[in-house]
């Protein structure tokens, strides 16, 4: 529907209870001076019309060129659904869960919408060796945890537009830093051994958008994120998310280190 963004087929359904109360949700946060209400509403105030509980659900949508599908939930998990966007001058990243268009009544405009579980940022991580690659949007976050959009983070419920773009996530293990002068052989230290060296599963992600000039491909982008992760970019693969078909999350792991 704009120049970086187009929508697959709409098939219509009708809106579950908990998807009828995100769309009043974002109605009072996006049109403020509409009065929308609830279909069970008994008395609705003079000028307030109720919720239209049909949507058109779209099986993907392309931006930049991009395919981007939704996960249906843990039996039906899409690769290439994950995006990111900037929201208050900060950056959130998740995997999308549907893509829909709503036409309600007193709106002038038919409204493309997802729908996002955000990721949780994972605190307390050095990201010092990112940080002269910028372009790389590389970001760490606490693995298969998302955030409660009625406690923290972005809405679940975002116009399509507010996409900057896809990224790609891989799922890595980090292992906890050993202390200074730590040796495996050590009698004292191999005590400690089994505890020490229990990794923990992190997700991270890096950025796809897409730049005029940018001196990496995807492939060699996240080529270099691998080498970056891991020290070993032959042990990751990736392909082109241009062509139909994506990778699976990558599964690596990261050594003990003061850096992740």
């Amino acid at each position: 529907h704009n120049g970086r963004l187009t929508l697959g087929a709409g098939k219509r359904q009708q809106l579950s209870r908990a998807q009828q109360k995100m769309l009043l949700q974002y109605y009072s946060d996006h049109y403020p001076l509409v009065e929308i209400v609830d279909i069970s509403t008994m008395s609705p105030q003079q000028g307030a019309v109720f919720l239209t509980t049909t949507v058109y659900v779209h099986d993907y949508l392309v931006l930049d060129g991009r395919r981007i599908t939704p996960s249906r939930g843990v039996g039906w998990k899409a690769p290439n659904s994950i995006i990111q966007i900037n929201l208050g001058n900060t950056r959130y990243v998740g995997e999308l869960r549907a893509i829909i268009t709503h036409r309600q009544v007193n709106i002038q405009e038919s409204q493309h919408l997802v729908h996002v579980e955000w990721f949780i940022d994972l605190a307390n991580m050095d990201t010092s060796a990112w940080e002269p690659y910028p372009e790389l949007e590389v970001k760490f976050w606490e693995y298969n945890t998302y955030q409660d959009p009625l406690v923290s983070g972005p809405p679940a419920l975002i116009p399509a537009s507010y996409i900057q773009s896809q990224a790609c996530r891989v799922t890595i293990k980090k292992f906890p830093v050993r202390p200074q002068g730590y040796e495996t052989g050590d009698s004292d230290n191999a005590r400690h051994e089994n505890s020490a060296s229990v990794p923990r599963k992190i997700w991270a992600t890096t950025g796809l958008t897409r730049r005029p000039s940018t001196s990496l491909s995807t492939p060699s982008r996240s080529l270099f994120m691998c080498s970056l992760l891991t020290s070993s970019p032959s042990s990751c693969s990736s392909r082109s998310d241009d062509e139909d078909e994506d990778d699976e999350d990558i599964s690596t792991s990261v050594g003990s280190s003061s850096k992740p």
